[in-house]
């Protein structure tokens, strides 16, 4: 976040007048404070990093209180996570109104009904269908996933828009097992040219996640004809600003991470 509002303080402005838009109360001593409670304007999405923070946090408490129940305990206390976390969902779009709370831990709590979720479907994970299964079910549940998103408001977590809560979780919950089921079937097949660029780049999820605003930001000043694009959400600009924008974010990736390494090093030799 520091580097982020470093760069931003330096380069910003630019940024700001390209893109014609720009903060009314830019000040470095705020950005520094609200850093602390989890947020940053210069950068965004690290808001997921606190948050995800809090929802292990209560993932661990959670684990450490059923670890030595039997299965049925276990069982009725996911069903019950789930139950709670939709319930106050709901609740916080219908009556509430909370935009965000501290580290957003509204959004932590919402999660951990995935989570539940995951806990419940682990055993099915782990049996063996023909591979025509897996190919059936994914498309299937992709297909009615996205039917069902169609049919919901435009989803922000950082905004907690969730448009309908009910068909929030199912659109979710169908295109996450939808995806599972590829990467299943993928594996299955040994289609290393395939899963191999996949596992690496999944692996580097947190470096794209910490710098990917970054060439996005680059291609609405160097490109501005890529702005309007994807404001209105086109899905093979957007397609391709966001490979390039992975590209770039695990190149400089590499780079730190051999510059480090070299560092590590050094200072192990001395």
């Amino acid at each position: 976040a520091i580097i982020s509002i470093l760069i931003f303080s330096v380069l910003g402005q630019y940024a700001v007048a390209a893109l014609g838009r720009g903060f009314s109360d830019n000040s470095l001593f705020k950005d520094l404070l609200e850093m602390l409670t989890g947020k940053c304007r210069a950068n965004r999405p690290l808001w997921f990093l606190p948050s995800m923070f809090l929802c292990y946090l209560l993932c661990f408490g959670l684990a450490r209180i059923i670890e030595k129940k039997s299965i049925r305990v276990k069982y009725s206390v996911a069903i019950l996570v789930i139950v709670v976390s939709i319930a106050f969902l709901w609740v916080n779009e219908s009556i509430l109104k909370i935009q965000a709370l501290f580290w957003k831990i509204d959004v932590a709590i919402f999660m951990l009904a995935f989570v539940a979720a995951a806990f419940l479907m682990k055993t099915f994970f782990m049996k063996h269908f023909k591979l025509y299964v897996y190919v059936l079910l994914s498309l299937s549940l992709l297909l009615v996933g996205g039917k069902i998103a169609f049919m919901n408001s435009v989803i922000g977590y950082l905004s907690n828009n969730y448009g309908n809560v009910f068909l929030f979780f199912m659109s979710a919950m169908c295109t996450i097992v939808g995806f599972c089921f590829i990467s299943i079937a993928l594996t299955q097949r040994n289609l290393r040219f395939i899963t191999k660029p996949l596992a690496y780049v999944g692996r580097r999820t947190l470096p794209i996640l910490l710098m990917h605003k970054f060439p996005i930001l680059f291609f609405q000043v160097i490109f501005p004809w890529t702005k309007q694009p994807m404001k209105a959400n086109n899905a093979i600009v957007g397609f391709v600003v966001a490979v390039i924008s992975i590209i770039a974010c695990l190149t400089v990736d590499i780079v730190f991470r051999k510059l480090f390494r070299a560092l590590l090093m050094k200072k192990n030799k001395e």
